[in-house]
């Protein structure tokens, strides 16, 4: 209902023409439609539950890139994503039924793939490969997607 960021007065009297609960009730259907699309996990405890569907919203949140086509990057903060840091996102995407973003996800380390096989982002940080390799094998695991 309070803008975040200072506005000109004609922003300002555009959104008062519109309904607060429309918009509230449009977010609310945006962000359900991304948790029905993903499995239903229900655990006996409400607040784990409400967790998990936290847990996925944020992620969808981090991942940057048009899903599920394409190349995403699964980023945990102001850097680019780093194999190792973003193999549990992968890896809780694949989990909740989502393999087509998690495939996206480890397209952004093929595509970053160095002509010699290695993959690094990050000058002198060697563990990438390693990880954006499990991860793929996870990803196979998974969904035993041999074409991909």
């Amino acid at each position: 209902m309070v803008p975040h960021a200072p506005i000109s007065n004609e922003r300002a009297v555009d959104l008062s023409k519109q309904s607060f609960d429309s918009r509230f009730d449009e977010c609310k259907r945006f962000w359900k439609e991304k948790l029905d699309n993903a499995a239903q996990i229900s655990v006996p405890e409400p607040r784990i539950n409400e967790m998990i569907h936290a847990g996925l919203l944020q992620l969808d949140m981090i991942t940057y890139g048009m899903d599920p086509d394409g190349t995403l990057a699964p980023t945990i903060g102001i850097y680019s994503p780093i194999g190792t840091e973003s193999s549990p996102i992968i890896q809780f995407y694949n989990s909740m039924g989502l393999p087509d973003i998690a495939a996206g996800l480890l397209m952004f380390f093929l595509e970053k793939q160095h002509d010699d096989g290695m993959i690094q982002n990050f000058g002198g940080y060697m563990v990438e490969t390693g990880a954006a390799l499990w991860s793929m094998g996870e990803y196979y695991r998974y969904t035993r997607d041999k074409e991909w």
